[in-house]
């Protein structure tokens, strides 16, 4: 056999094999988008509390029984962040016929009042709702707020200061306390604990003495003192005045 004629039995089998493989990539591909063994059957949703999986799964928008390569992960993800509730999600594969769904919701953190509507705050000062009231979330007052958007940052022209309060709202939270409000001042924040018990001090100094004013508030309450005010001086120090 001559050099020409090996040749082009070379070029001849590379060319069959090309084919062979192209071949037997539609087959697996054919295999893979029709068999059921990559159809969805388990959704499987992590790190939620504010929903429930049922409500995941709904805001997801994937039916059961559709196959696995077909479902476009990026646009479930979009679905379920157009919740205002919902701050990130991972959506991934679990081959071959689970998905597996990561949230990371947002939580309620503070209430505003705003042309007669309760706007809901999460920690981060962004709008998640409104309502007619909410007595289990810390009221703030005193923000000078422009407008305001479900799902986007309160507009305020005080931002700095919303920063600070939310701040005290996350200390609160983890000493386990409750402000009924926080009544922003020209230089200090007046807290009120209960309808007449005060404490009175600027952002940075009841963050670093959250602690102390816990303590302080226990006492008073077993002692049945319900008003009153109680002051936080610049190095720390407390005291407190049974008057409105």
């Amino acid at each position: 056999m001559s050099r020409k004629d090996t040749i082009k039995k070379q070029r001849k089998n590379t060319i069959l094999k090309k084919v062979l493989f192209v071949f037997l990539l539609c087959i697996a591909c054919f295999f893979i988008l029709t068999s059921e063994i990559f159809s969805v059957k388990t959704v499987m949703v992590e790190n939620n509390t504010v929903f429930s999986q049922e409500d995941i799964l709904k805001m997801s928008g994937i039916a059961l029984g559709t196959n696995t390569f077909k479902i476009k992960t990026n646009d479930i993800s979009q679905r379920i962040k157009g919740d205002p509730y919902i701050k990130d999600v991972q959506v991934k594969r679990k081959l071959p016929s689970g998905i597996g769904i990561i949230v990371e919701e947002r939580k309620e953190a503070a209430s505003v009042f705003f042309l007669d509507q309760c706007i809901i705050l999460d920690e981060e000062g962004y709008v998640l709702n409104t309502v007619e009231s909410n007595p289990y979330l810390t009221i703030i007052d005193g923000l000078k707020i422009k407008d305001f958007s479900i799902g986007e940052k309160l507009i305020i022209e005080n931002q700095e200061v919303l920063d600070e309060v939310l701040s005290v709202i996350i200390k609160m939270n983890d000493y386990e306390l409750f402000f009924k409000k926080i009544i922003i001042e020209e230089e200090q924040l007046n807290v009120a604990i209960y309808n007449k018990l005060y404490c009175k001090a600027n952002s940075e100094i009841l963050i670093n003495n959250m602690k102390t004013l816990g303590e302080i508030i226990y006492d008073l309450h077993k002692k049945g003192i319900k008003r009153g005010v109680i002051r936080v001086g610049e190095d720390g120090y407390f005291s407190y005045g049974p008057t409105d």
